[in-house]
């Protein structure tokens, strides 16, 4: 992985925040152990509700380590759009900042505040050797197994991309050009 190969190099760059290849690995890590000790197994689903940030990073490889599929709800979304798709969906449970908290109606499933540091502390920083990739999407008019093969081609594509991406930054410091 990685967090093995360059544990210092960066991971994630944002104005308030510089995550490592290992810091990352380690929170995502401690936030899929959380997770399973929550309930959440593979095949749960879980809600991801987060701005544009490092801790939106860590929420989806959090999530995905769990061997959960991710529920994105934007925080930009009418209310009555995430009531919606919190009820099609059935998650498992809900990570959220709390910044994005105020948007979602009330939830009777166990929650993780991304912002806590506090909340992961005490989990384990080992691999939960669940991980999954999985993106949970409403209902469409495509029919399963057509839409499964689709999602499949999509992420092979963008696996495909990120690879010569990450190939690109680790010969490219992206700090110093």
């Amino acid at each position: 992985s990685w967090a093995d190969r360059t544990p210092d190099a960066i991971a994630v760059l944002a104005p308030e925040e510089t995550l490592t290849y290992a810091e990352l690995d380690r929170r995502a890590n401690q936030l899929a152990h959380h997770l399973r000790t929550l309930g959440v197994t593979v095949d749960s689903r879980v809600g991801l509700s987060a701005e544009r940030s490092p801790a939106m990073i860590v929420g989806v490889l959090g999530i995905l380590k769990a061997g959960a599929a991710y529920v994105p709800l934007d925080p930009g979304y009418p209310p009555e759009r995430l009531a919606y798709m919190l009820g099609d969906c059935g998650p498992a449970a809900l990570v959220a900042q709390a910044c994005s908290r105020a948007q979602l109606p009330a939830l009777s499933m166990p929650s993780i505040d991304l912002d806590d540091a506090d909340a992961l502390q005490g989990q384990p920083l080992h691999d939960p050797d669940a991980a999954a990739l999985g993106l949970y999407m409403l209902a469409s008019d495509v029919p399963p197994l057509k839409r499964a093969q689709e999602d499949l081609r999509f992420a092979a594509v963008q696996l495909q991309h990120d690879a010569r991406r990450l190939e690109f930054l680790a010969h490219h410091d992206p700090l110093t050009g």
